[in-house]
């Protein structure tokens, strides 16, 4: 992680647990838009059109995770159990 963002071990240690963890799970998100940049230039042209497909929309998952999250139905049940949650 202290070579992908750059840092030292002292910047490191110094963060506190759940900041340490979200800047590493946001690595594969990070590197996965960067692949769709790669991909766009390099291999799309020669990809038949069923793989090309296939394989952004799994790269595309991985660098938009919350694009592709499972959409909740919203209904009245749903509504009242978040409003419920939250207290």
């Amino acid at each position: 992680m202290a070579h992908f963002y750059g840092w030292g071990n002292d910047q490191m240690l110094s963060m506190e647990l759940e900041t340490f963890t979200t800047y590493y799970r946001a690595i594969d998100i990070l590197e996965a838009q960067k692949r769709l940049v790669d991909m766009t230039t390099a291999d799309w042209p020669q990809m038949k059109k069923k793989d090309r497909e296939s394989f952004f929309k799994k790269i595309k998952k991985v660098a938009y995770p919350n694009t592709f999250k499972k959409k909740l139905k919203l209904t009245a049940e749903n509504l009242r159990e978040l409003i419920d949650g939250n207290r």
